[in-house]
């Protein structure tokens, strides 16, 4: 009789557990997203990636990228997606003649699963053009010697941006320096780039051009008579050298660098 217990009781302990095993919650499967499509299209510097994605359930879609690596990241238009979405990745400052890896990246569901989807590679074209975005510039003139490329870079915008808000000399041959490796203030030659440049709609982002009766007028590096003073230009006039600027009194300036 008391071994019939025991088996009873082991039976019931049994019982429990199978029943507990029964009534676990089930996990869903992960969403699946595929790239059906791919598209890429590329200058020296920078590269369009367009695809067709196919997704029921991603949070986000960027492309990783780089030269042997995937250390760089950009995110995918538009931020949101579904079957047959088409996205559009736009990969900048690239460097020209140069193979790249890259890959797809989907995060999805509320857990933020990591899916990478394509991976292939693209090769940059070897030719920079003007308009060209390149070492944080912008190329305004190029030119090739013994099959090497060389030619001017300028920055996207003034070192003093804010109407208002101008440097001396010194303080902006500083700040040129701090822009990037290489930049500078222009000499005059090099000014008359940028000028050439920003009527041809390839520079943007000057200051106001009602700043005072001359116009707005740029500090060059070049040093008229006494070191004390700097030829300067007016961006908005004829383009000739024809102000002299103490260094002491300030101007509006924009960065430079050769390649």
């Amino acid at each position: 009789m008391k071994t019939l217990k025991v088996f009873f009781v082991l039976f019931l302990i049994l019982l429990e557990a199978c029943n507990s095993t029964s009534t676990e919650p089930t996990i869903p499967p992960e969403v699946i997203v595929t790239v059906p499509f791919i598209e890429i299209t590329t200058t020296a510097t920078t590269a369009d990636i367009k695809s067709t994605v196919n997704t029921n359930g991603a949070t986000s879609i960027a492309v990783e990228y780089g030269v042997g690596n995937y250390n760089n990241s950009t995110n995918a238009v538009p931020a949101s997606f579904s079957v047959n979405t088409v996205v559009n990745t736009k990969l900048t400052e690239l460097i020209p003649s140069t193979k790249y890896q890259f890959r797809v990246k989907a995060v999805t569901g509320t857990k933020n699963v990591v899916q990478y989807i394509t991976d292939s590679t693209f090769t940059t074209s070897g030719q920079l053009q003007i308009g060209d975005s390149y070492k944080k510039g912008i190329v305004i003139e190029v030119y090739t010697t013994n099959g090497v490329q060389h030619g001017l870079l300028a920055a996207p915008t003034d070192l003093t941006p804010t109407f208002g808000v101008r440097f001396n000399y010194f303080t902006a041959v500083d700040y040129a320096a701090k822009y990037g490796e290489g930049y500078r203030l222009p000499d005059s030659t090099e000014m008359k780039l940028v000028k050439k440049a920003k009527e041809a709609g390839v520079l943007t982002n000057f200051v106001d051009p009602n700043y005072d009766s001359r116009g707005i007028y740029f500090t060059s590096t070049e040093v008229i008579g006494s070191i004390d003073w700097v030829y300067i230009m007016e961006m908005y006039g004829n383009g000739v050298i024809k102000y002299i600027l103490n260094k002491n009194s300030s101007a509006s300036s924009r960065a430079v660098c050769s390649f």
